[in-house]
């Protein structure tokens, strides 16, 4: 999903801490739940070797090889079940739990509707969700990303 979307998303999820006063909780919902694409700067310096802090640089460069979105250490089930051991001590952070499987969950539904990254994982494997599971052989799939675009150029 683009990142304009998860804002809003995030804006939404928000609204009811506000309601009720919690207002730690809609900073937490809104900051994590827009801040966690910034592992995607990590795929991109992964794939071309440097970070750009432009958003249209990252989306289009990503998109038009195909999105290849492989290592994104926080777009996994293993922070949010950190967060949701930091909620049960800091309450605060029951928004961010809350932003973060939001915005996993709409990621994990678009990417199936849109059919991208069908050559990685054409009948959504559930273990992708897993960063550790991800992560165990797609280092080597940006070896092979870098090595082809390199040899393009």
């Amino acid at each position: 999903m683009r990142a304009r979307y998860h804002v809003a998303l995030s804006a939404a999820l928000s609204l009811p801490f506000l309601f009720v006063g919690e207002y730690w909780m809609v900073l937490t919902c809104l900051l994590f739940g827009i801040f966690i694409d910034v592992d995607h700067q990590l795929d991109f310096y992964l794939l071309f070797g440097r970070f750009t802090w432009s958003i249209a640089e990252l989306s289009e460069e990503l998109k038009e090889h195909n999105n290849p979105a492989f290592f994104c250490p926080l777009h996994s089930l293993e922070f949010i079940i950190l967060l949701v051991l930091l909620s049960w001590w800091f309450g605060m952070f029951i928004g961010a739990v809350v932003s973060v499987t939001a915005h996993l969950i709409t990621d994990v539904l678009f990417n199936k509707l849109f059919n991208r990254h069908k050559e990685l994982d054409p009948e959504l494997d559930p273990f992708r969700s897993f960063f550790l599971y991800r992560a165990r052989g797609e280092l080597r799939l940006y070896e092979e990303f870098r090595r082809n675009y390199t040899d393009k150029k």
